[in-house]
């Protein structure tokens, strides 16, 4: 686990404005995840908020870089020239 915090919007929007401009999302809220025009909504159980830590692989001596937003568009630019690499 990286140290840092990082939210869906957050690598949607990083995608976005690196990978592709034209991408096109909707964020929904937690409300209509259960009551859209979906028989028992979109999903069918409860959100679970799992806080991970990484304290054991530091006591071990192993470290992953810290995520946070000049990492992740780092990463985004890496995505990005493997995909198009290949075209």
């Amino acid at each position: 686990v990286n140290d840092g915090y990082i939210e869906h919007r957050d690598i949607l929007e990083s995608y976005k404005r690196i990978v592709n401009p034209n991408h096109v999302y909707e964020r929904i809220s937690t409300a209509e995840l259960y009551t859209l025009d979906h028989p028992g909504g979109l999903v069918k159980t409860g959100r679970s908020n799992c806080l991970l830590s990484n304290e054991k692989a530091k006591s071990l001596g192993l470290s992953l870089p810290a995520l946070d937003d000049q990492r992740l568009d780092s990463i985004m630019l890496r995505y990005k020239e493997s995909v198009w690499a290949r075209f």
